[in-house]
């Protein structure tokens, strides 16, 4: 089980998923530490990300380890069939559809008494609205 992208490998060994950046890193971790793995969008050119999240097992340190790989518009097919093939092969949980929000994010009215203080001042607002639109240009960033 191979996933070829660029500056970018990933592929199981053994039972060890081995992501490789070439030219700058490695990372080997067995699949049995893997509880999850998605495919997300990302970025506005049809790309995704492959996002995993690892367990670090019976050791008495608490923790976990989240890899995200980019992958460009061109590989999400192929990227598609790589982590379905790890969930079926290894069992993993599917998050996707748990992931998704049952309502979108939203504001809380002005006038609810969930508010502290209202209203929020001028540099709120435009730090209010300069993250709702990049959660909503991309939101696994």
């Amino acid at each position: 089980m191979r996933l070829e992208l660029p500056g970018c490998r990933l592929f199981v060994t053994e039972g060890t998923l081995v992501v490789e950046w070439r030219g700058f890193s490695q990372l080997d971790v067995p699949m049995d530490r893997c509880a999850s793995v998605s495919v997300r969008p990302h970025g506005q050119d049809g790309g995704v990300q492959i996002a995993f999240r690892f367990l670090p097992g019976q050791q008495v340190t608490a923790g976990l380890v989240m890899v995200r790989v980019d992958v460009p518009a061109q590989f999400t097919e192929r990227a598609g069939w790589f982590v379905g093939e790890l969930r079926r092969v290894y069992g993993i949980e599917d998050v996707t559809a748990a992931a998704t929000e049952e309502e979108p994010l939203r504001r809380v009215p002005r006038d609810s008494a969930e508010w502290v203080t209202a209203p929020a001042g001028v540099s709120s607002e435009v730090l209010y609205r300069e993250v709702f639109e990049r959660l909503a240009a991309d939101p696994a960033s």
